[in-house]
């Protein structure tokens, strides 16, 4: 039987490495004379299975966004209701920047921002690098970051009399 050799130094970059072995493989396929089943008839039975397990797993993620949709309607509702009610008790008249910040919590209730996490991520990181190297004083600021239109606003904490 021939063996396939060749220098990996040599190979060309773009080629998957992999592609000599299954090459190899096949021509050794060849020369034992078995016949095997044909890499298209397992290419097309691996298609349909993953075909099939996709279609099963996409309606199950539908049916699962379908009630997290309406979990999380619900929970909007009662936020805003619990919202109205608080308010109307310490006699605030509703505005629509109320109305509007409301409703932006509800929405982002329980919900993952990835845009708040990188922004409080990178302010404390920064602030801890402050402290451990001791390279700069760490400023004690208050920090309000509203990820649902990119906003953010910085105040200064008044020094301790």
């Amino acid at each position: 039987m021939d063996v396939l050799k060749a220098k990996l130094g040599e190979m060309n970059p773009k080629v998957n490495a992999a592609i000599y072995a299954v090459l190899a493989l096949l021509r050794w396929d060849e020369g034992t004379g078995v016949q095997r089943r044909s890499l298209e008839a397992f290419n097309s039975a691996a298609a349909a299975a993953e075909a099939a397990a996709a279609a099963a797993e996409g309606a199950a993620a539908a049916a699962a966004t379908t009630e997290a949709a309406a979990a999380a309607a619900a929970a909007a509702r009662e936020i805003e209701a619990a919202a109205e009610k608080v308010l109307a008790a310490e006699g605030v008249k509703s505005t629509e920047a109320i109305r509007c910040a409301t409703k932006q919590l509800a929405l982002g209730f329980n919900k993952q921002f990835n845009a708040v996490a990188a922004v409080v991520g990178g302010l404390l990181t920064q602030e801890v690098r402050k402290y451990i190297t001791r390279e700069q004083k760490a400023v004690p600021n208050v920090v309000v970051f509203d990820a649902l239109t990119s906003c953010g606003a910085v105040a200064r904490v008044p020094p301790k009399p």
